[in-house]
C-alpha cells in the first residue's frame, strides 16, 4: 500500500476525470465569499454569478481553508499515510500557502508533511497532482516525488488574457484606480505566469491579435505535449475556435483540449478569463 498521499487545493483542474489513483488525493477547498454567503465546496457559484467589477460591493473573497480544516485533514490522512504532500497553487496569487506554513507551525501532524508552492494553478497543478500520485502508487518516497515535481514545474506554461481588471488589485499586481480605467476602457491584457507571478506581457489590440499572441506563446514552447485552452464567462468562443484550427494544424500530436474555467480561479481573476496551459515533456 502507498505510504504517501497528497493534499491539493480546488483551483487544481484535471484534464483526465477520473485519474488513475487519485483516491490518494485530498482536495481543500478554498472558500468564497459572495453576497453574503460563503461557498465552501460542491457546490460552488457559476461564473456568471460572479460580478465583472470589484468596484462595487458584491467583492467576492477567494479565503484561506480555516486552520482547524487544515489540521483536522492532515490528522485523517496521518492514521492511514507516514508522509503528506501539500501541493498549493502559487503563493503570489492567492495566500493559501503562507497560511498553510503558518498552520504547519503551530501543529505536530504524526505524518511527514511536505509542502510545496506549485508556482502555478488550474491544469498546471492538476497535472503536477496526478504526477505526484502516480509516483506515490509506485512507493516513490515523498522527498523523491519533491524533487521530481520541482523538475517538472518549469515544464509548466501559462498564458491569460483578463478582462475584469479590478480583480487584480487582490494579487497586488494592479491599484484600484488603474484597473477601473483599464476596465473602462476595454483593454485587455496579457499575462504570463513565471515562476508563480503574473507578468504583463502585451495589451491585445483587437481579437485576431489575441489568438496570434496565444498562438505564438504556445508553439515556442520546446516539447509540446499537452494543451489545454480554459474558457471564462462569457466566453472567448470565436477566438478559441480560430486559436484550436491553428494549434492543430502546427502541434504534431500535441493535444489540445478546451475546459471551463475554475470558478474559485474566477474568483481570483475574474470571470472573463481566457488562458492557455502548455505542458512540456522532459528536454
Amino acid at each position: 500500500m502507498p505510504q504517501v498521499c497528497i493534499v491539493t487545493d480546488n483551483t487544481a483542474q484535471f484534464t483526465l476525470v477520473p485519474f488513475p489513483w487519485e483516491e490518494l488525493v485530498t482536495i481543500l477547498p478554498l472558500p468564497i465569499h459572495l453576497y453574503g454567503k460563503v461557498y465552501a465546496g460542491d457546490p460552488l457559484p457559476a461564473l456568471p454569478a460572479l460580478p465583472h467589477s470589484l468596484t462595487d460591493h458584491s467583492q467576492p473573497l477567494v479565503r484561506p481553508p480555516a486552520p482547524q480544516l487544515f489540521e483536522q485533514i492532515l490528522h485523517n490522512l496521518a492514521l492511514e499515510y507516514r508522509e503528506i504532500l501539500v501541493i498549493l497553487l502559487s503563493r503570489h496569487l492567492h495566500p493559501t500557502f503562507d497560511y498553510a506554513v503558518q498552520t504547519l507551525e503551530s501543529i505536530r501532524p504524526s505524518a511527514t508533511v511536505h509542502l510545496i508552492d506549485s508556482q502555478t494553478t488550474s491544469v498546471g497543478l492538476g497535472a503536477l497532482v496526478q504526477a505526484a500520485a502516480s509516483a506515490a502508487q509506485g512507493n516513490m518516497p515523498a522527498l523523491e516525488i519533491k524533487r521530481y515535481l520541482l523538475g517538472l514545474i518549469p515544464n509548466i506554461y501559462a498564458i491569460f488574457c483578463l478582462r475584469d481588471l479590478t480583480y487584480l488589485q487582490n494579487t497586488g499586481q494592479l491599484e484600484l484606480s488603474q484597473a477601473v480605467v483599464a476596465e473602462l476602457l476595454q483593454i485587455s491584457p496579457l499575462y504570463s505566469l513565471d515562476n508563480g507571478r503574473l507578468i504583463p506581457l502585451y495589451k491585445a489590440r483587437s481579437s485576431r491579435n489575441l489568438v496570434d499572441i496565444f498562438y505564438e506563446f504556445i508553439t515556442e514552447i520546446d516539447h509540446l505535449k499537452q494543451v489545454a485552452l480554459l474558457q471564462g464567462y462569457p466566453p472567448f468562443t470565436s477566438e478559441a475556435r480560430s486559436l484550436q484550427e491553428r494549434l492543430r494544424a502546427d502541434l504534431h500530436g500535441a493535444d489540445c483540449i478546451e475546459m471551463n474555467l475554475n470558478p474559485v480561479l474566477g474568483a481570483i481573476l475574474g470571470p472573463h478569463t481566457m488562458g492557455a496551459f502548455g505542458i512540456a515533456g522532459p528536454r
